[in-house]
């Protein structure tokens, strides 16, 4: 498992670097599709309100910015403060958390609130539910969210079948 904010240092350099905001939503849904991904993510993740969320991931960004590690900023999100984490995670991984982190950029058409909400909670479920045929997966995903249409996850779940 790797060390908490030595992967939250090197989550947040690596969206900046692919141009996506670094906010909460974006640091816990990408963080919950690296899991899906198989990447040993220090943070357990459950189903929320808008889909997956770690608690544990939440502290060590409130801690982080206590302890001035990070600066938050309404338009940019989370930024690293300079030198103030020391801890690094090997080149090898940093690499596979890159890697894999352009390959969910593509199936996903946004990074809106809704999308995020919508893709994070439907590849959770695809990657959880017993039979991981489409009927099933909507079943558990409608009874959790009724929000989104058919036609709308229909096309998350199209997508997200190209990750698995």
């Amino acid at each position: 498992m790797y060390n908490e904010t030595a992967f939250v240092k090197n989550l947040i350099y690596i969206l900046k670097k692919e141009n996506i905001l670094t906010n909460k939503i974006h640091i816990q849904k990408f963080s919950s599709f690296l899991t899906e991904q198989d990447e040993n993510v220090p943070f357990r993740f459950s189903i929320y309100k808008f889909g997956p969320f770690s608690i544990e991931l939440q502290s060590v960004l409130n801690t982080m910015q206590f302890w001035e590690n990070l600066s938050y900023d309404m338009q940019s999100g989370y930024s690293i403060i300079e030198d103030s984490i020391t801890e690094e995670l090997p080149k090898k991984t940093i690499n596979n958390i890159y890697e894999k982190i352009k390959k969910i950029k593509t199936v996903l058409p946004d990074y809106n609130f809704d999308t995020m909400e919508l893709y994070g909670t439907m590849y959770y479920f695809m990657n959880r539910v017993t039979m991981h045929d489409k009927k099933n997966v909507f079943k558990k995903f409608k009874e959790e969210k009724n929000k989104f249409t058919d036609t709308q996850l229909d096309k998350a779940y199209a997508s997200l079948k190209k990750l698995m």
